[in-house]
């Protein structure tokens, strides 16, 4: 019955109670005209060409985004201070507006829904009903645009996918957009503070794939002052957005799928995003390894967390990289080519990062996985086109061998001075009863090589196709000393505890 004309036209009656006590009853009004026109083509026509909706909706936004504005809140609800309780007006007056800003924000985020829905449905297109330029709909949108934290991060997020999708849907209109300001109030609202949440994680690289579709807008993406494509390297290190990467992992793919698309439209056949892209990945290593080399060293007497997550925030920007780099091409030779893999090799043997980072949990940290890109094949060329030239993994391996002979040799030199204990007893022992410093630098010596051992297999499994073995001679012969310490060391199990004896 949801799609008779009669209930239609009721339940858009409806919209035009404005009180707080019909707010809830509208949102679930308006959920069930979303699933009616989803379901039902005829209950679409009724609701679009014959009574408008689509112009219904974007009006009720309209004065919804004012009332929110005139409200004068700003923030996430929940992180709001309450008056003290012994101001009973004051609280009481704090309350109703929280109530009253949810309700209100929930409503306009349930009307963004139905126009996304109304945009996308075939009888609006074809009846040409989507053509909102000039409609109160743009007009609103800039709005909410450019006052997030008033209208709140969620909202903030839903409009911007609702014009990443107008400008994907035809590019040609972004210069349109860009000239009524919409596309560059979206990107002055950029910062990390405006992108504290899942919405804005996942849209906001959206319409930066969206916008690098049309010449105009890859200028606008270069020349914009909140460097969005920076902003979204530097958040994935940033300590703050840790716990919310951490729990919604799949947020790492989505950007890293949308900057890939960013690089690959190059709508003028230019590199200078993905130049832009990798200088911001090379920048936003650079910065925190600066940072990490002020925090404490990492000690197995003190398993506490000193390096505010440092960890687990490479292990992001590792995936992130991954993603833009592991089909090879011109990103991972421009990444190369600025000293990219140098700072990995930083970042890996940062003195603040546990001992054997390089391979916790039985697999390869994703940071120390780059290592393997540089030796991945490009991509299959289009017909008729020149395969492209094998990659030079020289550079690469020249790093991860001087890496391995560093170690080699720290760890070689503690060996020699206990191989007597360490050959014929429990290494455990012998390393117990060894200076505390002189174990703490042979363990990070260690930890060291089996990094570097760690980066030439996925040299290896990358490039195996076309790697010179000759190469590999000399990482071998070290692999060889180091290859009986570790067996020692890892596979030591005391007789009185040994189940086969």
């Amino acid at each position: 019955q949801l799609g008779h004309a009669g209930m239609v036209l009721a339940m858009l009656q409806l919209m035009q109670q404005k009180d707080m006590a019909s707010l809830p009853a509208l949102s679930t009004m308006l959920r069930c005209l979303e699933q009616a026109a989803e379901v039902s083509s005829a209950t679409a026509l009724v609701l679009f060409r014959e009574f408008s909706g689509l112009q219904a909706f974007a009006t009720r936004l309209q004065t919804e985004i004012d009332m929110l504005l005139a409200l004068g809140f700003q923030g996430d609800i929940h992180e709001a201070e309450p008056p003290a309780a012994s101001e009973a007006a004051a609280s009481a007056r704090h309350w109703k507006l929280l109530l009253e800003v949810t309700a209100r924000r929930k409503l306009c985020r349930q009307l963004l829904k139905n126009i996304q829905g109304a945009l996308q449905c075939a009888e609006v297109v074809q009846a040409g009903l989507a053509n909102v330029f000039q409609g109160p709909l743009m007009d609103t949108l800039m709005k909410a645009v450019k006052a997030p934290q008033k209208v709140g991060l969620c909202l903030f997020g839903t409009a911007i996918d609702i014009v990443s999708n107008l400008a994907q849907d035809d590019p040609a209109r972004i210069p349109q957009m860009i000239e009524s300001g919409v596309l560059p109030g979206i990107l002055d609202a950029l910062s990390k503070d405006t992108m504290r949440s899942v919405e804005c994680l996942t849209y906001v690289p959206g319409i930066l794939a969206s916008i690098s579709l049309h010449l105009a807008g890859e200028e606008l993406l270069l020349k914009a002052e909140s460097r969005p494509l920076k902003l979204l390297t530097d958040l994935q290190l940033d300590p703050s957005f840790a716990p919310l990467l951490h729990s919604q992992p799949e947020l790492i793919q989505i950007i890293s799928t949308h900057v890939d698309k960013v690089m690959k439209n190059r709508p003028t056949g230019s590199n200078k995003l993905t130049e832009n892209v990798v200088e911001c990945l090379v920048e936003a290593l650079r910065d925190v390894i600066n940072v990490a080399k002020g925090y404490p060293v990492w000690t197995p007497g003190n398993l506490e967390d000193r390096t505010e997550a440092l960890a687990d925030r490479l292990a992001h920007f590792g995936r992130f990289c991954w993603s833009l780099m592991s089909v090879g091409g011109q990103t991972v030779a421009l990444f190369a080519e600025k000293q990219g893999f140098q700072l990995v090799r930083e970042a890996m043997e940062l003195p603040c990062l546990p001992y054997q980072l390089c391979s916790l949990e039985g697999q390869q940290h994703p940071l120390g996985s780059l290592f393997g890109v540089l030796a991945s094949r490009p991509s299959s060329p289009a017909q008729g086109q020149p395969p492209p030239p094998p990659p030079s993994v020289g550079p690469v391996l020249s790093l991860l061998q001087q890496m391995l002979t560093l170690h080699h040799g720290k760890t070689m030199a503690f060996v020699k001075r206990h191989d007597q204990h360490l050959g014929c007893s429990d290494p455990y022992v012998t390393l117990s009863s060894s200076d505390a410093s002189e174990v703490q630098d042979f363990l990070r010596a260690l930890s060291g090589a089996m990094t570097a051992l760690e980066g030439l297999l996925a040299v290896c499994r990358e490039g195996s196709a076309g790697l010179p073995l000759e190469c590999l001679k000399e990482p071998l012969d070290l692999l060889a000393d180091l290859a009986p310490v570790i067996i020692r060391l890892a596979a030591w199990r005391p007789r009185d505890k040994d189940t086969k004896t």
